[in-house]
């Protein structure tokens, strides 16, 4: 939906998990080299999200102001 983990570690990088792959090392019992993924953790980023939106909203009050005045 336009959010890579990639992407939003380099602005937040405390919202970017490192996991390990272990499924197929479970089933197999084979010890062999796991693949690592990134995870975000999308509940703490709502509150990110929200005052985004609410900056957004001041912005565009001011503007419409500043509109009604010219």
């Amino acid at each position: 939906m336009g959010l890579t983990a990639q992407d939003l570690e380099k602005d937040f990088p405390e919202l970017v998990k490192e996991i390990k792959d272990l499924s197929k090392h479970l089933e197999s019992g084979e010890s062999k080299e796991f693949k690592n993924y990134k995870a975000v953790n999308y509940t703490s980023l709502i509150p990110l999200l929200i005052a985004g939106v609410q900056e957004q909203q001041t912005q565009m009050e001011e503007q419409k102001k500043i509109l009604g005045t010219l």
